[in-house]
């Protein structure tokens, strides 16, 4: 027994400037997905008991890069990129009594022993790197990549455990990596 609704929505947009040496490329993200589900665990030929589940979660996205555009041995790539996910009230219920969980997921019912909020949650997830690459012909048949990627990324989460625990203080954990690539082609 259960029930699943939702969307997925997202949009995308790219743009290309040309430059008399170089050209810059942008593209810019947005997503916002929703799930509102339910559904029995009680093993019963009839409703019983189950859970039930909002989650809403909505992502940016933004990556500029600009390249080179000569004839030149050596080409190079510069570029920044954000992005940024999130959900502010993600929720999840239990259920308990005839015919709740199916029916009225959300509200008592006359059959309803009894609707509990078992926790809700806000978290959000950041990154941002700063990237660049350099590529050296050598010859017609042999090239060198070099490239640099500097990543910071942090996320954080507050966790509301209803009638259990008070609210947990907001957790962040916070991360940085200098990554590199070396290549001979």
């Amino acid at each position: 027994w259960g029930k699943h609704t939702g969307h997925n929505k997202s949009a995308n947009l790219s743009l290309n400037v040309n430059f008399d040496t170089m050209y810059l490329v942008s593209i810019s993200g947005w997503a916002n997905n929703l799930i509102e589900a339910n559904t029995e665990v009680g093993a019963l030929s009839v409703p019983s008991s189950g859970f039930a589940v909002s989650w809403d979660t909505t992502t940016y996205s933004q990556e500029l890069r600009l390249h080179s555009d000569t004839d030149d041995a050596l080409q190079w790539m510069l570029g920044a990129q954000y992005f940024e996910e999130g959900d502010d009230h993600s929720r999840l219920w239990g259920i308990a009594g005839y015919g709740t969980a199916l029916v009225r997921p959300f509200l008592s019912g006359p059959n309803a022993i009894g609707i509990f909020a078992v926790g809700n949650s806000e978290w959000t997830s950041t990154s941002n790197a700063l990237f660049g690459e350099v590529v050296y012909s050598v010859s017609d048949d042999f090239k060198i990549t070099a490239g640099l990627r500097n990543t910071w990324e942090e996320a954080s989460v507050t966790y509301h455990e209803a009638g259990f625990t008070p609210e947990t203080p907001e957790q962040t954990k916070k991360f940085k990596e200098l990554t590199y690539r070396l290549v001979f082609d």
